[in-house]
């Protein structure tokens, strides 16, 4: 999560259920969303240590504070305990304890007294929101008098609703605000994405939902981006605080800043606005089906200081899982493959049995260089000539090898140069961008004119 300034709020805490042992204490939230509280005394603190949770549970603390009200703080564990003495009273026992405690998850401007949180509705922004949405809304126009006299109208786009599977709905939403000074007017807009649900949902729940759309959008501006915002709702809530803001270090790696330019996307909402009522729904249902592919991309993609030997396995299970998972293919009919498994067994002594059953097990599925093959030939034409197709599979296949078994005898058939793997690794990269592209229900042709009018894709796929 990245916030545009770091938040401290000074305020008293209890643990949940037990109003009457107040503290004072300091909450504090980085720009990164990492919270931390800061205590002055310990809750039920033994004479031994300092306070621990329930066996793989953190404690659930609630709290007022200066700025926000009403706090929850979840999954909070204590990192430091300290007493301080004040050498001067020594005599009289005078003693201070303070706690440092890691908190996972703060809501602000609300008390959850017990660890079911549940919403029925959430919304959130993540940065390159605007950007993305900027070529489609044109909520302002200009008009200028004969005078001189100019004139700019604001008018509220109409939300882009539409249902997504498990009974949800997602709205696009562009909200405004203004500012004022002495000589100036600042009319600013800002994108927001709602989910709703027709029940009640927890917030893990709702946070696997938001996981999977933020992950489409990163697809779509082909970067990692981080949520600057987000806020659940809940029916039973009235104004002014019908909405609960949300903080946490959501976004699992620390992602670097970037400058998000206009247009400058693998799909700018705009190109796909006529049909993003189909491709949304179906990026949830195959992000259940594919699920590994999903994983294993984006971790590659969100963590910049991945080991790069470590990024190029986790693009090839990534790319092996979609096809095994996507074809049933294999190398011979199950009837033939069964009746020359049956006639090897019998024909193997009984000792070996067991053995030769474990090597035969997998012996009938596709081997890697043919389930690359089979995810190249689609988009065939972007790789290059024949011959050139079969060097990248063929390093792909070597390379994989080597670094998973690190056997001498194929070293040198492998990629290990660090520029050559990185360019192999972004040709990867860029074939499974294009299955992923496939998954929405793009067509080829489509997803063809993507690839050769944009450029960091062009760059991956080494398109002159």
């Amino acid at each position: 999560m990245r916030l545009p300034e770091s938040i401290e709020t000074h305020g008293y805490f209890w643990l949940a259920g037990k109003p009457d042992n107040r503290l004072t204490g300091v909450l504090r939230i980085s720009e990164r969303g990492e919270a931390s509280l800061e205590m002055f005394g310990a809750f039920d603190s033994p004479s031994n240590g300092p306070p621990k949770g329930l066996p793989g549970q953190g404690l659930h603390i609630l709290g007022v504070t200066d700025k926000a009200g009403p706090v929850t703080l979840v999954n909070c564990f204590v990192t430091e305990q300290t007493d301080v003495f004040d050498i001067e009273l020594l005599s009289r026992s005078s003693q201070l304890s303070k706690s440092s405690l890691y908190v996972d998850c703060v809501f602000w401007r609300a008390h959850f007294d017990t660890e079911a949180i549940c919403f029925s509705g959430m919304t959130f922004a993540v940065e390159g929101l605007d950007e993305w949405f900027a070529l489609h809304h044109h909520p302002f126009s200009h008009d200028m008098d004969p005078t001189g006299r100019m004139s700019v109208t604001y008018t509220q786009p109409e939300p882009t609703v539409f249902q997504l599977p498990d009974n949800l709905s997602i709205a696009f939403h562009m909200g405004v605000g203004t500012s004022s000074r002495m000589f100036q007017e600042a009319i600013t807009t800002k994108m927001s994405v709602r989910i709703e649900s027709s029940r009640m949902r927890s917030f893990s729940e709702f946070m696997e939902v938001l996981r999977k759309v933020k992950n489409f959008i990163c697809l779509a501006l082909d970067r990692s981006v981080s949520f600057t915002s987000i806020t659940g709702s809940r029916l039973e809530l009235n104004p002014p605080h019908d909405s609960v803001v949300i903080y946490g270090q959501f976004d699992p790696y620390d992602l670097p800043k970037e400058d998000i330019n206009i247009g400058n996307f693998l799909m700018s909402f705009n190109d796909i606005a006529h049909n993003v009522h189909e491709y949304l729904p179906r990026w949830l249902e195959r992000y259940d089906e594919y699920e590994p592919t999903f994983n294993l991309y984006f971790a590659v993609a969100a963590n910049p200081h991945m080991h790069l030997e470590g990024g190029f396995l986790f693009l090839v299970h990534g790319i092996e899982s979609l096809h095994r998972r996507s074809s049933s293919e294999m190398r011979m009919p199950a009837e033939e493959f069964n009746s020359l498994r049956d006639s090897i067994l019998q024909s193997t002594p009984d000792t070996r049995k067991n053995w030769v059953r474990d090597r035969l097990k997998y012996a009938n599925e596709l081997s890697l260089r043919s389930r690359i093959r089979k995810m190249v030939t689609p988009f065939s034409d972007l790789f290059g000539t024949e011959s050139a197709r079969e060097t990248f599979i063929s390093q792909v296949v070597n390379t994989r090898n080597y670094l998973t078994h690190y056997d001498q005898g194929i070293k040198e058939q492998a990629v290990t140069e660090d520029g050559e793997l990185l360019r192999l690794h972004f040709k990867l990269e860029a074939l499974v961008q294009l299955h992923l592209l496939r998954l929405l229900g793009i067509d080829y042709d489509q997803i063809r004119n993507m690839a050769t009018r944009y450029p960091p894709l062009r760059r991956k796929l080494g398109i002159e």
